[in-house]
Formats: structure tokens, sequence, C-alpha cells
């Protein structure tokens, strides 16, 4: 999981926070209500309204119902509903009400059976004019991909080797910012990439 440490929350997104009357630990949960929303569930159709507007919660849990004892309640001053997205077993508002958290930053990313899957905000609520659409990448995730892309550069290089003092075909470059220094001479990036995956250039 990857974190953006941030106490700017809309709703629709998914946090870490903390909850200083059950001590010390973190949970993570989705904001669906902020203070001053009304919050209901649900409406004809089956589906919880925010200040009237309902969504299209399609990141509930496969067959869960957005929940099964309805509710309609208003978000006090200092507090939020905050509900898990696993709905049939999840602690969170429908049982405790609108909670007053410490929000530690919010989930930008998280790895599921090996696969990275980027958390933006849901449509529904930005289609309704809920929540702003995501318009920026969040710095931890840009610091996420480029330490992940490190990390497979050094795993190329430890694997393939590069050396450009036996390799007549490896062309030498000035230092720079794209460059670096590998056994003692300064390689280019696409010549890393291109020794370690088998690349051949055309001339």
């Amino acid at each position: 999981m990857v974190m953006d440490r941030t106490t700017q929350i809309h709703r629709g997104d998914v946090i870490v926070e903390q909850q200083p009357s059950t001590g010390p630990g973190y949970l993570i949960r989705r904001v669906i209500g902020l203070p001053g929303d009304h919050v209901a569930c649900c409406n004809a159709r089956g589906r919880m309204t925010v200040n009237g507007k309902p969504l299209d919660e399609t990141y509930l849990y496969p067959a869960d119902a957005p929940s099964p004892t309805p509710f309609s309640i208003t978000v006090p001053t200092g507090k939020l509903w905050l509900l898990g997205d696993h709905r049939s077993i999840a602690l969170d508002s429908r049982t405790e009400g609108p909670l007053a958290v410490q929000v530690v930053g919010r989930v930008c990313l998280v790895i599921r059976s090996g696969q990275a899957i980027s958390l933006r905000t849901p449509h529904t609520f930005a289609a309704d004019g809920l929540a702003p659409a995501n318009s920026q990448t969040p710095p931890a995730l840009i610091g996420a991909i480029v330490v992940g892309l490190a990390v497979v550069l050094l795993l190329a290089l430890a694997i393939f080797g590069v050396d450009p003092l036996h390799d007549a075909q490896a062309p030498r470059v000035t230092p720079g910012r794209t460059s670096f220094r590998v056994r003692g001479a300064y390689v280019g990036w696409s010549a890393v990439v291109d020794r370690a995956f088998g690349c051949q250039r055309r001339s």
C-alpha cells in the first residue's frame, strides 16, 4: 500500500486513520460523508445517498449491499461518516455513528494479487459534484513509481551486467542526469536498458 500523507480529504477517499477512543492502531475506511452532510440509506433503488444524491458504489465487495440496516443522519462538526468497502463484515459508522478520527493520509495505491491498483476518486462522487475529479498524481505515488523503476534497473544490472570497459558496443557518455557510473565509467540509461533486456538498435 502507498499512502499520500495529507489531511486534505474528500468524499470517496480511502484513508488511513487513527481513532483515539480505541487506542493505538490504524484503520482503513472510505470517507462517505463530511461534516454537515446528510447521509442516508437506502433510497427506493437500494442506493445510499449523500445530500440527496444517490451513489453508484462500484467499489463495494462483490455481492455486498450498501447497508443491510437503514439509517439517516447529518454528520456533526468535527466528525466523518466512514464505511468499509466490505460492508458485510466492516466495523464502521453504521454501528459506531459519525467518527472523530485523526487522518494519517490518503491511500493512493494498493498491491492486490501481485497487481498494483491506483485508487482514484470514484466516478459517482465526481459526477455528482460531491468530490473533485483526480487531476494530479500524488507525490507519494510518483515516488513509488521512481523507486520501482530504480529497483528494476538495479536488478537488471545485477543479473545481466553492464561493463562498458570491456564492451566495445557500449557507448561512452559524459556525466550528467541521464548517466551513472558503472564499474568505473559513465554509461547512459539507454545503453543499460538495451544491454539488460537484449535490445538491438538499428543503424
